[in-house]
């Protein structure tokens, strides 16, 4: 094809045409490739129908090079990316193999199973206890904190245009030891903190996290800061009781699917990143999604627009036993995340504090470069690669966990490779 573009036909249709013909969709230096690489399309109900369980449509790449896997920071990428093998994989393609960034496999392991019983037998009751005692004395105080200073609607985004003063602010500190005792009873019973600031008492106004791991990130950023840091939520939670502790936190709710909510919500972000906002520090994850933080991905412009100095905050929670904590893959399908979370005997996390970063005149007129910049300061500091994964990916990886099916690839990329259109 003189276009450059790769038709893919599912099912037999495409699957039973022969080597030869099937090369004549790629291009001339693809069509060579696939004559040394034997690319094999299957339907398994034919090929395999003899053995049960067989799947209509699934597809199967072998690779006529016998070299082994390939490693990506010490994980063997091939048959599969990860030891459990409960989702269907390619072996090689012409789509470059990246880390996926949402993948999250979960594994049950015989070690596991006996944990998580030991620890909803001798640890969850209490810990279930102690955090429900904790949330409620929370919202009893947030809830004095915000009488007569309601969040104010803004074209659909939710925030207040003045600091608190200092009575409300003293009352609001009280919240921190309670946010301490949450984090207890999840199960972090020691947090971390390494601050390498040259200078501790110097601070941006906007704090940006990465990589974002999970719904406690926030709690845990909170422990390395003074006082009680503001956020971005979403609108929903004005519905929700928690409406109280946005309320005293000061956050910016927005309505992720609306255009002049999320205008609003920039806009509000750049008042808060100046010098002239004396309201507590803006908490940022410039992913924008919830990750495993194996790699960073791209980061968003919202924190960079207005061209202020940020402080960049690393956080690191490594693996639980045979157990990833990150809310992403099979922790996100199913609903036992927390509970998971809560039997573990001990949960580790590293809050690690840079130096505050202050752009440039380049910087400053480009806040992309500004954003790939600081994304790459931290990706250096945490030792993880970066990618090109955007919200495109998110929705994908989403239908392509409820049909187990892993995907290794940006959206991007195959877009860039394959001169293929997302919304045909």
């Amino acid at each position: 094809s003189s276009s450059g573009s790769i038709q893919v036909h599912s099912g037999l249709a495409f699957a039973e045409q022969p080597k030869a013909q099937r090369c004549l969709f790629l291009p001339a230096w693809q069509a060579m490739a696939a004559a040394e690489t034997e690319i094999e399309l299957t339907d398994t109900v034919a090929a395999l129908g003899s053995q049960p369980g067989a799947q209509r449509g699934s597809v199967r790449v072998l690779s006529s090079e016998s070299s082994g896997a390939r490693s990506f920071r010490g994980r063997q990428m091939g048959v599969s990316l990860l030891s459990c093998p409960s989702m269907r994989r390619r072996n090689e393609s012409l789509v470059p193999v990246l880390q996926n960034p949402f993948e999250n496999e979960a594994c049950w392991s015989q070690r596991e199973v006996l944990k998580t019983v030991a620890g909803a037998l001798l640890l969850l009751p209490w810990r279930l206890l102690g955090l429900l005692v904790c949330a409620v004395l929370a919202l009893f105080i947030a809830g004095l904190v915000s009488i007569g200073v309601p969040l104010e609607a803004d074209r659909g985004c939710y925030r207040h245009y003045t600091a608190f003063g200092p009575c409300r602010k003293a009352c609001v500190f009280l919240l921190k030891p309670l946010l301490r005792c949450i984090l207890f009873f999840l199960g972090f019973w020691h947090v971390c903190v390494l601050d390498r600031r040259e200078d501790s008492a110097k601070q941006a106004n906007l704090l940006v996290v990465g990589p974002h791991l999970g719904l406690v990130d926030y709690l845990l950023v909170a422990m390395a800061v003074p006082g009680i840091p503001s956020a971005v939520g979403k609108s929903d939670m004005a519905k929700l009781p928690a409406y109280f502790l946005a309320c005293a936190c000061q956050l910016i709710l927005v309505d992720v699917k609306n255009k002049a909510s999320k205008a609003t919500c920039k806009e509000v972000i750049a008042l808060r990143a100046g010098s002239t906002w004396e309201g507590p520090p803006l908490i940022i994850f410039p992913e924008g999604y919830i990750t495993n933080g194996r790699v960073l991905t791209q980061y968003k412009q919202g924190a960079f627009l207005a061209g202020e100095p940020v402080t960049p905050v690393l956080l690191r929670m490594p693996m639980n036993g045979d157990w990833d904590p990150s809310w992403v893959g099979n922790n996100r399908l199913n609903m036992l995340w927390v509970m998971r979370l809560m039997c573990q005997l001990a949960n580790h996390c590293t809050v690690e504090v840079l130096d505050v970063y202050t752009p440039d005149w380049n910087e400053r007129q480009d806040p992309q470069l500004y954003a790939e910049n600081v994304r790459t300061l931290m990706a250096d500091e945490l030792g993880v690669d970066k990618t090109e994964h955007a919200y495109d990916d998110v929705f994908l990886y989403q239908e392509a966990l409820q049909a187990r099916v892993a995907n290794d690839f940006s959206v991007a990329a195959a877009k860039r490779l394959l001169d293929a259109d997302l919304d045909q």
